[in-house]
């Protein structure tokens, strides 16, 4: 994972990385947010998101799945990156401070074990 700050022409600090899992495939992408995606992968973490509509996929997608009533969330689980709004509406989480780790996540990268 390679991440490089630079400054767009508005003076904003943009956050630009880099995963490259084998074969080798380049991805531009930007923010914190999505650092710490591609950084979970190095680690086991698995896509909580659909692969065509980009939604968070529940629950594992969801920052909390028991919610009631279900949306709109007011996180994003950091594998999905979304924020679920509604059942096909998302945003995309703009800090960390707005991302949680699901369980599955933890499971996948061992910050939980079975019993």
């Amino acid at each position: 994972l390679i991440a490089v700050y630079v400054y767009t022409d508005d003076q904003q600090r943009e956050a630009r990385s880099w995963y490259q899992p084998l074969p080798v495939l380049l991805l531009l992408i930007n923010g914190d947010v999505v650092i710490a995606h591609e950084l979970m992968h190095t680690v086991g973490a698995t896509n909580k998101y659909g692969p065509d509509s980009n939604l968070p996929v529940f629950p594992d997608g969801y920052a909390n799945p028991e919610q009631v009533p279900l949306n709109p969330q007011k996180r994003a689980e950091i594998m999905a990156g979304r924020i679920a709004e509604s059942s096909h509406d998302s945003r995309m989480a703009e800090s960390l401070r707005q991302v949680v780790v699901g369980t599955k996540t933890a499971h996948e990268i061992n910050w939980l074990t079975n019993p």
